[in-house]
């Protein structure tokens, strides 16, 4: 058995899965690297990838982590938000639409409001931000037409 760092509680492989989940675009990915299982069928390792970056140690890691990354570069999000709401306003005076709308989406997903929700219908569910963007065309489609 691999001995677990004192510090972190974490052994070797763990640690790596955990830096892995910062530097990898995915579970699977930085689990693959961590534990050599390039050859493993993906629905095995995605299962003890996401078993792994639920344990308590590999979370609290994972957000020292990202702190330290944070401090580094003196990021926050509010400052991420800030220029983010900086570039948008430039996409609207350029009348950019992509721009903005990239932006936004920037925007939206540091506020986790990206992530997949059921708030339309069980078979399709959608983000949270997709639920915004409805909502406004619906209401602004009332407006043009004069309230149905």
């Amino acid at each position: 058995m691999a001995r677990k760092d004192p510090k972190t509680g974490l052994t070797p492989r763990q640690e790596k899965f955990a830096q892995g989940l910062i530097t990898e675009e995915s579970q699977s990915a930085a689990y693959r690297k961590a534990y050599s299982a390039s050859n493993w069928l993906p629905a095995h390792v995605w299962s003890q990838a996401s078993t792994l970056a639920k344990r308590p140690k590999v979370i609290e890691r994972v957000n020292e982590l990202q702190k330290r990354i944070q401090k580094r570069m003196e990021v926050t999000q509010d400052s991420l938000i800030m220029e983010l709401e900086e570039a948008r306003q430039m996409g609207i005076e350029e009348r950019q639409s992509a721009a903005m709308t990239g932006a936004t989406m920037g925007k939206a997903r540091i506020a986790g409001l990206d992530k997949v929700t059921v708030v339309g219908d069980k078979d399709e569910p959608i983000t949270m931000i997709q639920r915004v963007i409805v909502d406004r065309v619906i209401s602004l489609e009332i407006d043009k037409s004069g309230g149905m």
